[in-house]
């Protein structure tokens, strides 16, 4: 595994993606400045970029990675790009254009990330508001529970009454019947024309305000679980459309690292871009991670070719 850039006289020439600003440094107003300053992306050319790299090997690559870590050292990249472009440009074989691609993959990533953190945002308000009403329901259902157990004492039909009616069970939808059973049983009480029985419920001070908070209490909850139906949680792990905008950016980050790199050995004054902790892996494989080559030709085999063999090997060799 190759090292870490040691830091040195050359360090500040690398823009690295573990020095990256934190997530809430990126600045959507100069990103849209430095895409103003770069040529819009032809229908033609868009295609032809994205031609390059399917959505399924996209998809592949974004799953490899956690989307905010790239969305840092992306932004850090583009910062620099951006500077390095303006001062070298000609000296460089990366066209603005691929810029400016690079730039719209990125608002691509941005926007996704924004409406899943809106959502996610969202759903952990209405997870609060669930826990809360389910919590508010259950202290009335109990509080309900207890007048009515204490009016109905041991006689034989109140007490038949409420049981039927404080038979559930845990859930949240067996609660909210729950408590409707209960605040029903309740008005049934209060409209009683046994005098007895109205002096017990009067005692007890069981009321229409208990009713009326017992449907409240149960509508409450409905609403609430409503709105957490489906598991509406926080999710572990980047959706299929993020990792897929993720991607693109990453193809794009090797696109331009590639180009950075050839520019840098020529002139020491372009920066490399070297990739962090989130996309290293990726980027910038060990050789442990990067695909085995292939195993060379015996020189028999070469020799039997008449030197071809070894010739192709050499013609196929990537440039050192």
């Amino acid at each position: 595994m190759s090292k870490r850039q040691p830091l040195g006289k050359d360090s500040e020439q690398h823009a690295g993606g573990d020095g990256a600003p934190a997530e809430s440094d990126v600045d959507l107003g100069r990103l849209a400045a430095i895409r103003k300053h770069w040529p819009a992306v032809g229908d033609v050319q868009r295609r032809a970029f994205a031609r390059q790299h399917t959505d399924a090997q996209c998809d592949a690559l974004g799953a490899r990675t956690r989307a905010r870590l790239v969305r840092r050292e992306a932004y850090n990249w583009v910062i620099r790009i951006d500077e390095a472009l303006r001062e070298h440009g000609a000296a460089i074989r990366y066209s603005p254009v691929r810029f400016a691609w690079f730039l719209d993959c990125f608002s691509t990533l941005e926007t996704t990330l924004s409406s899943e953190q809106a959502a996610a945002t969202t759903s952990d308000a209405a997870k609060a508001g669930f826990e809360q009403a389910e919590a508010a329901a259950r202290a009335t259902y109990d509080e309900l529970k207890e007048v009515c157990k204490e009016i109905a004492g041991e006689m034989a039909i109140p007490q038949s009454e409420l049981d039927a009616a404080i038979g559930i069970g845990k859930a949240a939808d067996e609660l909210e019947a729950g408590v409707r059973s209960l605040a029903a049983l309740a008005s049934r009480w209060l409209g009683t024309n046994d005098p007895e029985f109205r002096a017990l419920v009067e005692v007890h001070q069981l009321g229409p305000a208990d009713v009326a908070e017992a449907v409240a209490a149960a509508d409450a909850l409905r609403k609430s679980f409503d709105a957490t139906r489906g598991g509406a949680l926080r999710p572990m792990n980047d959706s299929p459309a993020t990792n897929r905008a993720e991607g693109r950016v990453l193809v794009e980050m090797r696109v331009a690292m590639y180009a950075f790199g050839r520019a840098h050995r020529a002139n020491k004054l372009i920066p490399v871009l070297s990739p962090g902790r989130g996309t290293r892996h990726v980027l910038a494989p060990s050789r442990k991670e990067a695909p085995a080559e292939p195993a060379p030709a015996t020189s028999q085999a070469a020799a039997a070719a008449g030197g071809e063999s070894a010739t192709a090997t050499q013609a196929a060799a990537p440039p050192k």
